[in-house]
């Protein structure tokens, strides 16, 4: 399935698109959230009950470089794995 991306500008916006994605069948197994803060994507991700972008989907080199890279260029780089490594 090639990703898909959606931004949002509020919690509550994500979490009905994540309940209407899992009404049409989607797995919550396979959405994931991420955003500029840590905290925001893990309350998120709690919150909706979907995953964050972690060492499994990016690789552990990914991981490791990402800690020295500008946010922006971390977030980019999630995504750009995500992109790459889906199926």
């Amino acid at each position: 399935m090639k990703p898909k991306v959606k931004e949002f500008t509020n919690d509550q916006a994500l979490i009905t698109e994540v309940q209407e994605l899992t009404a049409r069948g989607v797995d919550r197994t396979d959405i994931y959230v991420l955003t500029h803060d840590a905290d925001r994507t893990n309350r998120l991700a709690d919150n909706a009950n979907i995953n964050t972008i972690g060492i499994e989907e990016e690789g552990i080199g990914t991981a490791v470089g990402n800690i020295f890279r500008k946010k922006e260029d971390d977030l980019r780089e999630k995504l750009q794995n995500i992109r790459d490594n889906c199926f």
